[in-house]
């Protein structure tokens, strides 16, 4: 599969604005966004890797091997280093929150309407991980059993499920619908939405001049509905901090807007407009988005906790925020040329069928969905 290094930068700029929105929340609100954009972006990569993998033999193995040494390493050695220092930490790990960090199923109690127990402070983001991994869960089975034929069908499907659950129909989730997989599952939709019309053979590469248009189209209503609910209720309430005004219909709407700008970038990818987004640096900060997420929580909450001065009410000094992301990037940077990038080489032991190299590819890569039908 053809790798758009586009699509990494894009990875960076997803964690970027969810790095500011955890400094800043009132100054960066629309910043909860960035986790929709990387769910769209991940159902576009899962989608196109079951699509054109699929039929191969030993693919369900590869494709949890590989998931598996991209996701668990750091993320477990996160937790467990948190574990570790229980002794020292003014807010040790509860052991009723434990049991569901360590198997990725924060706020699952939420389904059969019973209140969660509270993560970690330093944890309290890793419900999108979570999310991320039920879906690798679940997902592949469901393209594979759909095929081409029925893999529009599966993802309106399951862009009405999300929609239905965060509107509270769904009466196995009362409360916090967005926090699970059923009431955010319509972000990777369309992404797989994209895989398929992005496909070698798909309608948006055989059809350049009028798929173009359309992503733009897509970009543009989005943006109309966003404006026009800020304008009209104000832009913090509308859009929340984070839960929105209307959460169906505004999640949705950032759903389609981050898919509208994946589809353009991957369409023209290579192109002279996109130039910004090949540039060196920002397409490196999309290789170590994933440390990146994972590790600004836990550095904030360490910087906080270290000096309770300047854990202020509000906004804190432009240093002390400075400071928490200079200390997030050291890590994630360290993190990815230690831990991260000698475990990926693992990988080539799990390579699919036709792989150009032993190599995982990123979400700024699409490929051929020829093979399943």
């Amino acid at each position: 599969m053809r790798r758009v290094v586009e699509l990494d930068s894009l990875r960076a700029l997803a964690a970027l604005v969810v790095l500011l929105f955890h400094l800043d929340p009132f100054k960066y609100f629309p910043g909860w966004s960035g986790v929709d954009l990387f769910f769209v972006l991940s159902g576009y990569l899962i989608t196109a890797i079951v699509v054109e993998n699929g039929d191969s033999r030993g693919f369900y193995r590869n494709f949890y091997a590989r998931r598996s040494l991209r996701i668990w390493p750091i993320y477990y050695l996160t937790v467990l280093g948190l574990l570790a220092a229980n002794p020292f930490l003014p807010r040790p790990i509860s052991s009723a929150s434990l049991p569901y960090e360590l198997t990725y199923t924060q706020y699952t109690p939420l389904y059969w309407g019973k209140e969660p127990p509270p993560n970690h402070p330093a944890l309290n983001h890793t419900w999108t991980l979570a999310i991320e991994e039920q879906f690798y869960l679940i997902w592949p089975a469901l393209v594979l059993w759909a095929g081409r034929r029925r893999l529009v069908a599966l993802c309106l499907a399951t862009i009405c499920l999300a929609m239905a659950a965060r509107e509270g129909s769904n009466l196995l989730i009362p409360k916090y619908p967005q926090l699970v997989l059923v009431g955010r599952c319509d972000g990777f939709a369309l992404g797989g939405l994209l895989a398929w019309l992005l496909a070698e053979d798909g309608w948006a590469r055989r059809r350049r001049d009028l798929a173009g248009p359309g992503f733009g189209a897509m970009i543009a209503l989005a943006l109309a509905y966003l404006i026009w609910g800020s304008w009209s209720h104000g832009a913090l309430g509308f859009i929340g901090l984070p839960t929105p005004m209307w959460p169906a219909e505004t999640i949705f709407a950032f759903g389609v807007l981050y898919a509208g700008l994946i589809g353009l970038v991957a369409l023209n990818a290579g192109g002279r407009w996109l130039r910004p987004l090949r540039l060196s640096w920002l397409v490196y900060l999309g290789r170590i988005s994933y440390g990146l997420y994972l590790y600004h929580y836990v550095v904030y909450w360490i910087v906080d906790g270290c000096d309770p001065k300047v854990a202020v009410k509000g906004a804190q000094p432009w240093p002390i925020q400075a400071e928490k992301l200079l200390v997030t990037l050291v890590v994630a940077v360290a993190s990815w040329h230690l831990i991260e990038r000698p475990i990926l080489g693992l990988k080539g032991r799990f390579r699919y069928r036709g792989d150009p190299s032993p190599g995982e590819p990123s979400a700024g890569e699409s490929g051929s969905t020829r093979k399943i039908k």
